[in-house]
């Protein structure tokens, strides 16, 4: 029996006739006694597309930590961003008293003593960059394209004022944008550019 060469160059056993000898029994395949089976680990995704996700933490729900760090403040009756916005909010507060050797003094009631303390720029600069994503959350950037991803296409539009003007329903659409724009500005200068009183 010749072997075989494939494209590559690699020998191949022929396969046998039926007419030469029989095939030898199939090689024992069990392991001897203590011997543990390795399995080849499975490289890439492990499911499908499409498979449905079962188990772990639905998106956007708290994780183990946040849900602890919650649950300790409101036993404790605290808020944190409040805390924080009041500290940004007064210009004293009132802080314990701490001894020389950095314990606190406690008065005749055993509650520690308070004495009234400014808060510094620097605090509140601090707080203000602690509680601001709470507030204003970070704007993502986001790359405008055009059609496929190339440039933006833009329209110059001419407009011929004359010929505009030449037809009372061109007149009358021309008043009323003049009108509605007068309008649109009039309630900016009396609400302020953040659509408050001034």
């Amino acid at each position: 029996m010749a072997d075989l060469a494939d494209e590559r160059g690699v020998a191949a056993a022929a396969v046998p006739s039926a007419a030469s000898e029989p095939l030898a029994p199939a090689p024992d395949t069990t392991l001897p006694s203590g011997a543990v089976e390795v399995i080849p680990k499975r490289k890439g995704n492990l499911f499908v597309p499409g498979h449905p996700r079962y188990g772990g933490r639905k998106k956007g729900q708290a994780n183990r930590k946040t849900k602890r760090a919650i649950e300790m403040a409101d036993a404790m009756g605290v808020d944190p961003v409040k805390f924080l916005l009041e500290v940004i909010a007064k210009d004293m507060v009132q802080e314990p008293v701490r001894g020389p050797n950095g314990q606190l003094v406690l008065g005749t009631d055993g509650k520690p003593q308070l004495e009234w303390v400014c808060v510094s720029l620097e605090t509140k600069i601090d707080a203000a960059k602690a509680v601001a994503p709470y507030i204003h959350p970070k704007l993502v950037s986001k790359e405008v394209t055009g059609a496929d991803g190339g440039p933006i296409e833009s329209v110059h539009v001419e407009m011929d004022i004359a010929s505009i003007l030449a037809s009372p329903e061109g007149i009358e659409a021309a008043q009323q944008l003049a009108l509605s724009l007068a309008a649109a500005r009039a309630d900016r200068l009396i609400d302020g550019p953040d659509g408050e009183e001034e």
